[in-house]
């Protein structure tokens, strides 16, 4: 057992998940689907990748959207891009993903984000420690990485900012961090599975303004909290984060309609 708790602490800096990316991509080369390591302590059958169930779970959640078009909080939620556009979404995303069904697989922590990792300096060296491995299993390259960063998305609006800011560098660290292990495959192949996770958490907008604004959900105290705001501001950040993300669902068609 060690002590964590020293380890730096969310909301992170911009220059943190950059850092972080690159140990997340080393750790992400060191073993392929073919030789992962024995023992029943890793699932094999692809049932921790979660791509697929939570864009199917939610998605027609967001078609419920239809039924409060008129109201304030769905209008401040889709100005300038419009609902239907953002209805199409969740059959986009599960087109993206599906295009990243058979790309190379690794072994990966599947729930990376930045609750689950502790940034430490030891000897003078900066390590990154991770919890909760209960979904470690085979997936996509590029899962981990996009993990990372798509989770910031849905918490507290200070680390939202700094993902839309950093989400190309934190791409290109993850990225470096896999040539460090030395991976030398395909980069768009990596990137098209990076998009496949990130998209997923771009569903949670509409969800949350769902669930916090619209109508009774069990999960309405869960997102309260998770945000830290009242439930006016929870729509104007989660609107803000859908116009500054929502290219990344149009880069993932590009890129699918390409492989």
């Amino acid at each position: 057992m060690r002590d964590l708790s020293d380890g730096v602490q969310p909301p992170w800096d911009g220059d943190q998940y950059i850092e972080t990316a690159r140990h997340v991509g080393q750790f992400n080369n060191l073993w392929t689907e073919q030789d992962r390591p024995k023992g029943d302590w890793i699932t094999t059958d692809m049932s921790t990748d979660r791509r697929a169930s939570v864009s199917q779970s939610i998605g027609p959640q967001v078609e419920s959207l239809t039924s409060y078009s008129d109201h304030p909080s769905v209008e401040r939620l889709v100005e300038g891009i419009g609902l239907d556009r953002v209805l199409r979404m969740p059959d986009d995303i599960a087109r993206i993903i599906e295009s990243a069904h058979d790309l190379p697989r690794t072994v990966a922590h599947n729930d990376l984000h930045a609750r689950n990792l502790f940034s430490r300096e030891e000897n003078g060296e900066r390590i990154t420690y991770a919890i909760d491995w209960a979904s470690v299993g085979p997936g996509p390259v590029g899962v981990d990485g996009r993990s990372l960063a798509g989770a910031g998305v849905t918490w507290v609006q200070s680390e939202a900012n700094e993902i839309e800011e950093y989400e190309s560098q934190i791409f290109a660290a993850y990225v470096a961090g896999l040539r460090d292990s030395g991976w030398c495959d395909d980069e768009s192949e990596v990137r098209l599975t990076y998009l496949s996770q990130f998209v997923t958490y771009i569903l949670f907008f509409p969800l949350i303004t769902l669930v916090t604004n619209l109508r009774e959900h069990r999960r309405k105290k869960f997102f309260r909290r998770r945000l830290g705001v009242d439930d006016r501001t929870v729509v104007d950040q989660v609107s803000q984060c859908l116009h500054a993300l929502i290219h990344l669902v149009d880069e993932g068609l590009a890129r699918a309609k390409k492989l």
